[in-house]
């Protein structure tokens, strides 16, 4: 997934919005960090090897800090969901509860990024398709 990828988000409303996304290498090569920008507006996820598993943490628009553990993998799907150790409820806060990275079986450079946020107290499911451009 190092580079830049570029595409589209369809979001739960049915609108389409533009994805861009950066990802990259820190911290002496130990965790890729991914600058992405919806629809203008700008978050940050960073992928790290915490004791042989992988920790993903979410910066998000809104104003969340989600942290998810891996639900499933294989060479072409990576499934994260929210880590069982963090305290966010539909109820009281908006945040990213699940994230997937399917690469296209004919087009690696190509991914659908699906994902469930909730909103306001609302499941909402969005899928983006973006392909890398660097």
């Amino acid at each position: 997934m190092l580079g830049t990828w570029k595409g589209e988000l369809t979001q739960a409303s049915g609108n389409v919005v533009e994805q861009y996304s950066e990802f990259y290498l820190v911290s002496g090569g130990n965790t890729i960090y991914e600058r992405i920008i919806e629809d203008g507006v700008e978050m940050h996820t960073t992928y790290t090897n915490v004791d042989g598993e992988l920790l993903v943490r979410h910066y998000c628009a809104l104003g969340t800090q989600p942290e998810f553990e891996v639900e499933s993998s294989t060479d072409k799907k990576l499934s994260v969901k929210l880590a069982s150790t963090v305290d966010y409820h539909p109820d009281h806060n908006s945040f990213v509860n699940s994230m997937a990275w399917t690469i296209d079986d004919e087009n690696s450079d190509k991914v659908i990024v699906d994902s469930s946020v909730y909103v306001n107290g609302e499941l909402q499911v969005q899928q983006a398709v973006i392909e890398r451009i660097h």
